[in-house]
C-alpha cells in the first residue's frame, strides 16, 4: 500500500538504485581485479561521484546528512582510540584482569563464552553506530576470551556474527534504525520495546542453536583451548 502511495520510481531513486547496483557489484569483485585490486573505499568515492555527476544527489544533500558526518567523524576517533589503546597495553591490561576474574569464580568456558556475548551485545545501548561499536569493544573483548582459553576461530566469529543482532536495539542502534524512526515507520518507544524482545530473542537462539552450528561448520572442537 505504502508503494503505491509513492508511485513509479523518479530519476533520482532509479539512479540511486542502478548506482548501488554497481557499486554492490564491484564491492563483491573489486578485490579479484587484475592488474590492480579495487578497494573498497575507491567504490565508494566512485560511487558518490556518479550520483553527483547525474544530478541525482547535490553536494547539498552530502552537508545535509548530518548523521553520516558525525559517524565519519567518530569512526575516525575510535579507530584511532582503539590502536592507542592496543600499542600501550589497555587492552591487554583489560583482558587480563577481566579474564582472571572470570576464571577464578570456576565457571566453564561455555559459560563464560555466554556471559561475554551478552555483555558486548548490551553495551551497544552506549553506541550509535555497529562499526564504532566494533572499533571500541571487539578488540577488547577478544582479547578475554582468547584469555580465558576459548576457542580462538570461536571467540573472533562468534563475536562479528553476534553484532549483526543489534542493530534494532534502538532507534539509533544503526544507520537503518535511524533512517525509520525519523520518517515515522516506528515511535522511539516502541524502537525501545520491540527492540529489546528481539534482541532477546536473537541471542536466545545465537547461544543455543547457534553453538551447535558452530561446532557443526568446524569453527571448535572443544570451546576451551585450556589443558
Amino acid at each position: 500500500m505504502k508503494l503505491k502511495e509513492l508511485g513509479r520510481l523518479t530519476y533520482a531513486e532509479a539512479t540511486t538504485l542502478t548506482v548501488l547496483l554497481i557499486a554492490l557489484g564491484f564491492w563483491i569483485g573489486g578485490s579479484y581485479v587484475k592488474p590492480t585490486p579495487i578497494s573498497t573505499m575507491a567504490v565508494a568515492f566512485m560511487a558518490l561521484s556518479l550520483l553527483l555527476l547525474t544530478g541525482a544527489l547535490n553536494w547539498d544533500d552530502c552537508l545535509a546528512c548530518t548523521f553520516a558526518w558525525d559517524t565519519l567523524f567518530w569512526i575516525a576517533i575510535l579507530m584511532s582510540q582503539s590502536k592507542a589503546l592496543t600499542e600501550k597495553g589497555v587492552i591487554a591490561y583489560f583482558a587480563e584482569g577481566v579474564s582472571s576474574s572470570l576464571i577464578a569464580t570456576g565457571m566453564p568456558p561455555v559459560g563464560m563464552w555466554m556471559l561475554l556475548l551478552i555483555v558486548y551485545v548490551a553495551m551497544h545501548y552506549l553506541f550509535a553506530s555497529q562499526s564504532a561499536h566494533v572499533a571500541a569493544m571487539y578488540p577488547a573483548f577478544l582479547a578475554v576470551m582468547l584469555r580465558c582459553g576459548i576457542s580462538p576461530v570461536l571467540s573472533a566469529m562468534s563475536l562479528a556474527y553476534i553484532g549483526n543482532t543489534m542493530t534494532a536495539m534502538t532507534h539509533y542502534a544503526s544507520a537503518e534504525s535511524v533512517v525509520y524512526c525519523s520518517q515515522r515507520y516506528y515511535t522511539v518507544k516502541a524502537a525501545w520495546g520491540v527492540g529489546a524482545v528481539m534482541t532477546l530473542l536473537n541471542l536466545a537462539v545465537w547461544l543455543a542453536v547457534g553453538l551447535g552450528w558452530f561446532k557443526a561448520v568446524g569453527f571448535y572442537s572443544d570451546i576451551s583451548t585450556m589443558a
